[in-house]
C-alpha cells in the first residue's frame, strides 16, 4: 500500500471516529480532497472539497478563513482540470472573504491576487490579469525583502503578459528585474535562472534581435547543462533556430 492509500485509509478511519464533530469532519474531507488532488484525481478531489464546503457553509461565519481555504482548494482542482471559469468563481469567493478578514498587505492576499491574474491570463484577458498581478506585486514589495523569490515570480508574470501583448520594452523591464532578483537569491546553476534567461531570449527573438536572443539563450543552455536539467535540450533547439534566423537576416 502506497503512502497516499495509507493516508486515505487513516482519514476514512478518522471519519468514523469524528462523525459527531462537524468541524473535524470538514477538515478530514478537505484532507482527503487534497490527497486526491496531489495524485491528479481532480474529480474525486472536488467531491471531497465540496463535502467540506457544504459543512463549513452551515457551521462557520461567512468570513471564516477556513472557508477561504476550501474555496482556494476547489480553485486548484478546477484549474488542474483546465476549467478556468469555475476556478475563477471559487477564487473570487476566497478573495472576498480574505479582503474582509485580513490586513490589506497580508501575504495570503498576494497569493490569491496572483492566482486570479494567472487565470485571467489563461483567458487572454490581459488587462485584468495585469490589474491583479500589480495588486500582488504591491503587497510583496511592501512586506518582503527586495530580493525575495516570490517577488521575482510576480515580476516574471507581469513581464509574460506584456510579452503576449507585444509590449516588448515593458516585458524586458520586468523579466530583467526577475533576473536580477534570482541572480542575488538563487544558486548559480538553479533551473529558474535558465528559465529567466530563456524568457529574455524569447522577447529579443520576438523583436527580431536574434543576436541578443542568442546570447541569453546560450546562457540558459549553459546553466541547464551544468545541472543536467532536461530543459537544456529545448534551449539547444532554440539556439539552432536562432543561428538559422541570424544567417537568414545576414544574407
Amino acid at each position: 500500500m502506497g503512502e497516499y492509500e495509507k493516508a486515505e485509509e487513516f482519514y476514512l478511519m478518522m471519519l468514523d471516529t469524528s462523525c459527531e464533530n462537524e468541524r473535524d469532519v470538514a477538515t478530514i474531507y478537505n484532507q482527503l480532497g487534497t490527497s486526491y488532488w496531489e495524485r491528479g484525481n481532480n474529480e474525486q478531489a472536488l467531491v471531497y472539497y465540496n463535502k467540506s464546503l457544504e459543512i463549513e457553509l452551515k457551521s462557520l461565519p461567512a468570513d471564516s478563513p477556513s472557508l477561504a481555504g476550501t474555496y482556494s482548494n476547489i480553485d486548484n482542482a478546477y484549474r488542474a482540470k483546465g476549467n478556468s471559469d469555475h476556478a475563477l468563481m471559487s477564487m473570487e469567493k476566497a478573495l472576498k472573504i480574505k479582503e474582509k478578514s485580513l490586513a490589506s498587505d497580508d501575504p495570503s492576499l498576494a497569493i490569491t491576487y496572483n492566482s486570479i491574474g494567472m487565470v485571467y491570463k489563461e483567458k487572454k484577458e490581459y488587462a485584468t490579469a495585469l490589474e491583479y498581478y500589480r495588486k500582488c506585486l504591491n503587497i510583496r514589495k511592501a512586506v518582503l525583502p527586495a530580493n525575495h523569490p516570490s517577488s521575482a515570480t510576480i515580476y516574471n508574470n507581469i513581464g509574460a503578459v506584456h510579452s503576449v501583448r507585444n509590449e516588448y520594452a515593458q516585458a524586458l523591464k520586468y523579466i530583467q528585474t526577475t533576473l536580477e532578483i534570482r541572480l542575488s537569491s538563487l544558486p548559480p546553476a538553479h533551473p529558474l535562472l535558465a528559465v529567466t534567461y530563456s524568457n529574455i531570449g524569447r522577447v529579443y527573438e520576438a523583436q527580431e534581435n536574434y543576436l541578443k536572443a542568442l546570447e541569453n539563450v546560450t546562457v540558459a543552455y549553459e546553466i541547464a547543462k551544468r545541472s543536467k536539467h532536461q530543459d537544456m535540450h529545448e534551449y539547444g533547439r532554440m539556439i539552432e533556430r536562432l543561428h538559422e534566423k541570424l544567417s537568414i537576416s545576414k544574407s
